[in-house]
């Protein structure tokens, strides 16, 4: 892999933001959507999908509150393509913490958990 989703915060786990880094580690470019990289799955070296909060809860001090499952979010999934910066709302997860994204050999499912009562999902994409 030549590039990695990376999440950020200050000294106090406040002021989150995901960005994008190359192998070498510098950064191409700060998203304008909010999620944990182990909420994401890469589709191919130019696309991903992620399961992004609705809200962070404003006190959580991330990633940390999150990690040790003191918080739940609530997630859709969106995919986004880096050549285009195309971002478009896959699903609408309602009440439910997505974790553990996994996309299929042939590209045509997406698996994910959800960790607010350990289900795994199976969502056929379209394309």
């Amino acid at each position: 892999a030549s590039r990695v989703l990376v999440s950020s915060t200050n000294s106090a786990g406040h002021q989150y933001a995901l960005s994008l880094h190359d192998a070498s580690g510098t950064e191409l470019q700060k998203f304008d959507f909010l999620t944990l990289p182990e909420k994401c799955a890469w589709i191919d070296k130019k696309e991903f999908y992620c399961a992004v909060p609705n809200a962070f809860p404003d006190k959580a001090v991330m990633p940390d509150d999150y990690l040790r499952g003191s918080i739940a979010t609530q997630d859709h999934i969106i995919s986004f393509n880096l050549d285009t910066q195309n971002l478009a709302l896959v699903f609408s997860g309602g009440a439910m913490s997505m974790a553990n994204l996994t996309v299929t050999a042939k590209k045509d499912y997406l698996m994910f958990v959800n960790t607010t009562d350990g289900i795994l999902w199976l969502l056929k994409l379209t394309q």
